[in-house]
């Protein structure tokens, strides 16, 4: 028994799909890492200000 004929797509169509999907969900994940750090330094961002806002006010 060969494992590759049962895990390896045959037609030109399944290995299309399989390509597609790769590269979506590759592509998904470069997108929410980008989004992710963004929000992350629009975070940093608003509590920098917010404190220096604070200290200028109290000092």
């Amino acid at each position: 028994m060969n494992l590759k004929q049962y895990f390896w797509p045959r037609s030109l169509l399944s290995r299309t799909l399989i390509l597609t999907v790769l590269s979506v969900i590759l592509a998904q994940s470069i997108a929410s890492f980008y989004w992710y750090t963004q929000s992350k330094q629009r975070e940093v961002d608003g509590l920098k200000s917010a404190s220096e806002s604070m200290a200028q006010m109290f000092a």
